[in-house]
């Protein structure tokens, strides 16, 4: 089997319980059909990823995905979101409901277990041996014990206090907090909710600027937001080292996540260097679909009207799928309810020789000329999203006890799986120059700014600029030159100037006071 690069979504080879509802959602939001997947399929990946990890030939792995859509303002993000994450926002808000009960229930009990530990200790004689008395003290000690036998209980005073093996249970614990989707987290208020809630969230967040923008991603603090996102998603531990806070490692933790975002934002994530070296953007499943605006109609007629309707119910079908997953009981450590050990799930025999043919075909796309050279980062990790991507087809079709087994994911789960990552691929490779070129173009930008506010006169205009501008490339290039002069007089940079100045000894009727600011 080779590698075919995708240009279009494959809907079609998509598993029915998933192809459904992305279909369901897109003719009701009328949104990209590519958007709704993302969010269908992010969806699935969260709700699945604490049940399941995928057995590759190469061991064990987390099912978690991370998900990045691109689509510009008022392509309807929030409104897709908002319903097919239904079915999870509803359970999670049933937890919310009776939280607080079930938190000052969990208090009493604890407090009542405190009280009847100690009531269960009890003050027993010493094992240590004390020095031997004579017989007339004996009978001294005999006959005071009957004159007075109050002193019996100062007699006491030479005992220690041994617990008895305790015989009262456990310690009632805690309830979880319910928080499951988080929106705009920074790392330490993420492992603070994995510290006290669930060990399995999702970051899903429709406009994520405000987190790219956030105190996460941060000059000082990208580094270690990067780490820990990427140590999430290979399933390792992560640590919360931080001065004021109690020190903790966390465990068999899951996360899943997607992130919607304007294309203009999408290069301080996608084309961050330090990203690309630690491999999160590897890591990352990306889709940039085609506008839907100005096809977005009104319906009108009885048949659209029904046919509305008749997505809804799919729609519904799906939400209650979610929440029955999500209310399906995980396997944890023994002795630690937020350490997931999730059933591994393998590959049929069929499946596994496609997964091995395609692999070795993108391993050869992935050399110095071959196609997937520009991404090869995520081309070295194509066979692990498609093994995870698999598992989560399979595992929301199938999450039943008696159907987890060692091949639930088929032929038809890998043939999908393969599909997906293709397209995938294909998006990230057609993004790679679009994103490129806005970089280089702000960095072009913000070097001529820098030349401009460094010109050694007052005044400047279009010719000191043409002829001596760095970076050096931009020199002639009149069209840049007028396009960031505009940025520039817009932004405050430079003042238009109404009459003629001498700068350099010649006089320049068109000419711009450079802002002292």
């Amino acid at each position: 089997m080779s590698l075919n690069i995708r240009s279009e979504y494959p809907l079609d080879l998509l598993p029915r319980e998933i192809r459904e509802p992305i279909e369901a959602a897109a003719f009701i939001v009328q949104a990209p059909i590519e958007m709704c997947g993302q969010s269908v399929i992010a969806a699935c990946n969260f709700v699945v990823q604490e049940h399941v990890d995928v057995l590759t030939p190469y061991g064990g792995r987390p099912v978690s995905e991370f998900f990045v859509t691109l689509g510009q303002s008022g392509e309807r993000k929030s409104s897709v979101d908002r319903l097919v994450l239904a079915g999870i926002k509803t359970w999670q808000d049933n937890q919310f409901d009776d939280y607080e009960t079930r938190k000052a229930t969990a208090k009493d009990a604890i407090e009542e277990w405190e009280r009847s530990k100690k009531a269960r200790d009890r003050k027993v004689p010493s094992t240590t041996a004390k020095p031997a008395r004579s017989v007339p003290e004996l009978l001294e000690e005999l006959e005071k014990r009957e004159r007075d036998r109050s002193e019996v209980l100062e007699e006491q005073s030479d005992m220690e206090v041994v617990e008895r093996p305790s015989d009262h249970g456990e310690r009632p614990p805690m309830p979880l907090f319910p928080q499951r989707l988080i929106d705009d987290p920074t790392v330490q208020g993420l492992t603070k909710v994995f510290k006290d809630g669930y060990p399995s969230l999702g970051m899903f967040n429709d406009e994520a600027g405000q987190f790219l923008g956030g105190y996460s991603m941060g000059k000082d603090n990208a580094l270690h937001t990067g780490a820990s996102l990427s140590k999430l998603w290979d399933g390792r531990a992560i640590e919360r080292i931080r001065a004021g806070d109690d020190l903790g490692s966390f465990r068999g933790r899951r996360l899943a996540m997607h992130l919607m975002l304007q294309p203009k934002i999408a290069a301080s994530l996608l084309d961050n260097i330090t990203f690309q070296e630690q491999g999160l953007t590897a890591r990352m499943l990306v889709a940039f679909p085609a506008s839907t605006v100005g096809q977005r109609f009104h319906r009108r007629t009885d048949e659209e009207r029904q046919a509305e309707r008749d997505a809804l119910g799919v729609l519904d079908g799906f939400t209650a799928r979610t929440r029955e997953i999500l209310a399906a009981p995980t396997r944890t450590k023994e002795g630690d309810r937020q350490h997931l050990e999730p059933r591994e799930i393998g590959f049929s025999s069929q499946a596994r020789e496609m997964w091995w043919d395609w692999t070795d075909s993108v391993e050869r796309e992935c050399g110095p000329k071959g196609r997937l050279a520009p991404v090869v980062s995520l081309g070295n990790k194509a066979g692990e999203h498609v093994a995870r991507l698999a598992a989560t087809f399979a595992g929301f079709r199938d999450l039943q006890a008696d159907l987890i087994k060692a091949d639930l994911i088929t032929q038809a789960d890998m043939t999908a799986a393969i599909a997906l990552v293709e397209y995938h691929l294909g998006q990230t490779l057609g993004l790679i120059g679009a994103l490129s070129s806005e970089t280089e173009d702000s960095r072009d930008y913000e070097a001529l700014e820098a030349w401009v506010r460094g010109w050694p006169e007052t005044f400047i205009c279009l010719t000191n600029i043409s002829q001596e501008c760095r970076p050096r490339k931009l020199r002639g290039r009149k069209d840049l030159i007028v396009k960031y002069v505009a940025q520039m007089v817009k932004l405050g940079v430079l003042i238009p100037h109404d009459t003629p100045e001498v700068i350099k000894g010649k006089t320049r009727k068109v000419v711009f006071e450079i802002s002292p600011d």
